[in-house]
């Protein structure tokens, strides 16, 4: 059987119908941002005792217009200013 990760920033993102009642996935809940995402997402990739065949990224980005899942089709870093280094702010 297919063990599957759900990952998501805050349990608010995550529908009712995930917690609970399958037994072959696990969620992550990873905090907000990409940091926390990263870090807390590599931690569990790396250890050995949990082997997932596929990780599901769950609420990307949060909207106060749209509601449920959305399509990301272009993303703008936005929280960092590298003009310093040349790059076009955004």
């Amino acid at each position: 059987m297919s063990r599957i990760l759900i990952v998501s920033a805050l349990h608010k993102e995550i529908p009712n119908r995930w917690e609970g009642g399958l037994e072959n996935h696990a969620i992550l809940y990873t905090g907000v941002g990409k940091v926390n995402a990263t870090y807390n997402l590599t931690k569990v990739l790396l250890d050995e005792r949990d082997d997932y065949d596929l990780v599901i990224n769950y609420g990307t980005a949060a909207s106060k217009v749209h509601k449920g899942l959305v399509d990301c089709t272009r993303f703008i870093q936005r929280d960092m200013d590298a003009t310093p280094l040349g790059f076009d702010k955004g």
